[in-house]
């Protein structure tokens, strides 16, 4: 077997759903895309990834701000879900959440709806937030 067949058939390579892609973008697909592989390693369960290991994997594709800007993304989206610090030593957790990425396969729209309903929010000044609170 010749150096580039074996080259090809290593794990040199991600597999990214073609419809996140075009609904999520391409970081958030491609992070997305390592988190349902590890979730799947730990057969849906809770699992870890440190920032460090996303930046091996990805081989120095996205900067350490990318990465964390597009997990708080996903987080935000609901795609994933923030488990907190757990362990010793403190590892940061997240689960999946199947039911809002399916979602997205029915209604794409969806995550484009809060991610703008999110924007405008942030938009508004401190003194339009307090109007908005309920009584």
């Amino acid at each position: 077997m010749n150096i580039i067949t074996k080259t090809l058939k290593s794990n040199g390579y991600f597999v990214i759903n073609k419809h996140l892609m075009k609904i999520l973008g391409l970081n958030k697909a491609v992070i997305l895309s390592m988190f349902i592989d590890k979730a799947d390693y730990y057969d849906n369960e809770m699992f870890f990834y440190t920032i460090n290991d996303i930046i091996d994997a990805l081989g120095g594709g996205l900067s350490e701000r990318e990465i964390r800007a597009t997990i708080k993304s996903l987080i935000d989206d609901d795609l994933i879900i923030d488990k907190g610090m757990i362990g010793v030593p403190a590892k940061r957790f997240f689960m999946i959440n199947e039911i809002k990425i399916s979602e997205l396969f029915d209604n794409p729209s969806s995550i484009k709806n809060n991610s703008a309903r999110r924007k405008k929010f942030k938009k508004r000044k401190p003194e339009q937030l307090s109007k908005t609170k309920l009584r």
